[in-house]
Formats: C-alpha cells, structure tokens, sequence
C-alpha cells in the first residue's frame, strides 16, 4: 500500500476524522505534533504553529464536531525527574495558532496511554461541553470551551478513553469513561509509565447527562479497559478494547 511521503518516518499514535468534514483528517505522534489533511490523506501538513518540545509529543486530540478548524490536543510527558511537562491547548485556526488552556492536569504522550483511545472528547450536541481524562488527576469538564474546568470524577486512576454517544437527540449526550490499572499496562510493550497510579482496578464509568456526574458501571481486576466503541443508538451496547482482547458488552 502507499505511504504519504510527509508521514513516512513519523512514530504514529492515533488518528482523528472531522465529523462535519470527512476530508479533514488528523494524525497525532510522539515528538512531532499533529499532521492535518484537508483532502482525505492524499497531502499532510504539520498543525502545530510555533509549539515546541513537550506540547508536541501529543496523547490526544478532539475536533469540534461542528467546525473542522477548532481542536483541542492533550500534549506532554514525564521529565527525568517524573514531573509532568506539556499541557492542554487549543486551535481555531486548523493548527496555525494555538492557546495553551489553563487545565491542571497531566497526559503521557510516550509511555502505554500514548496507544490507547481519546481522552479528550467534545459534545457534538453543545460543542462549548469538553471532557477530558488525564494520568493520574482524573477526569474534567469545561461547559465554556476550556476557559474553566471543573473536576468530575478523582485522581489516582489513569484514563485511557472518553467518549460522548454522538448518535443521542438533543443536546444532552450519554458517555463512557474506562480507566486502566498501572500493572496492566506494560502489555502493551512500551515499557511501564512514569506516571504512578494505586488504582487496583480497571473500570468503566457511564453519564446520562453529558459528564455533568458519572456512575461506575463495572470493575475488572484482572486487565485494562484501552479503548471503546458505541453502536448507534443503542447506548448500551459498546465494544471494549482491553489489555486482553475485544470485548462486547
């Protein structure tokens, strides 16, 4: 098969698809940002303004549902010392200029999570509504773009995917959150994270009201929850990927 001649030598991570605009297309790496394409893949261009270093070794990115040229990317890694680096920030401009969102939180762009599904989400049905799972500080929710956050569920646990139910009515949107246990997640083969974590459990949480506040609908002790899939309307069937293969519940 043919390889894009921009993305050859790039160390891939995940790839995201404009829901308004299927022919913009985005692809996260370690250690060199975003590439966007606006033609379905056929020609990449680096989304990355004048953001350097940390901010460019990306563990996640959600595009507006509504508007192809606002993003929002999870960036950043553990120095030496295990200190979180990097941050949350965002584009209006399809990756020309981008704004560093005051967030508290930390994201692992080279360690396991790095493979695992988006922790950052925004609701297709109020697109100011953003969730976004971080290491080891938990989960958050924004109802005004990322100007301010508000913690909704706690620390200490590591998600690895977050998502809104885009096929619900209205503006109010089912969600799914899963978390994976640090003993897990060397599984995956990129070593163990620097980011520490006492969970002893992997689980799944589920929101009726667009993450305003969550139930937890299941614990697993024996393999990591890594990323999910929903079928259309029916928000109770989701396909999970664990440290241990598919799961359909």
């Amino acid at each position: 098969s043919k390889v894009a001649e921009e993305t050859a030598d790039l160390k891939m991570t995940g790839v995201c698809v404009a829901a308004s605009n299927p022919n913009v297309v985005v692809v996260r790496t370690v250690g060199d940002g975003l590439l966007r394409s606006t033609d379905k893949g056929k020609t990449w261009m680096p989304a990355n303004g004048a953001l350097t270093g940390p901010a460019n070794v990306v563990r996640s990115v959600a595009i507006d549902p509504t508007n192809p040229d606002i993003m929002i990317r999870a960036a950043g890694h553990a120095d030496q010392k295990g200190k979180f680096i990097g941050g949350l920030y965002k584009t209006l401009d399809g990756g020309k200029n981008w704004q560093k969102l005051p967030f508290e939180g930390d994201f692992d762009g080279k360690g396991p999570s790095a493979i695992c599904g988006e922790i950052v989400d925004i609701n297709n049905g109020a697109p100011n509504e953003v969730l976004v799972g971080t290491e080891t500080k938990g989960l958050f929710r924004s109802t005004d773009g990322g100007k301010t956050w508000k913690q909704i569920l706690p620390g200490d646990q590591r998600f690895t995917t977050v998502k809104y139910h885009r096929f619900n009515e209205g503006q109010r949107r089912d969600v799914y959150a899963v978390t994976s246990k640090d003993r897990v997640m060397e599984i995956l083969g990129r070593g163990k994270s620097k980011f520490i974590t006492t969970a002893e459990v992997s689980r799944i949480y589920f929101s009726y009201d667009s993450g305003n506040a969550f139930i937890l609908k299941s614990e697993n002790q024996s393999r990591g929850f890594l990323n999910l899939a929903l079928f259309n309307m029916a928000s109770n069937e989701l396909m999970l990927a664990t440290t241990h293969g598919f799961e359909y519940s």
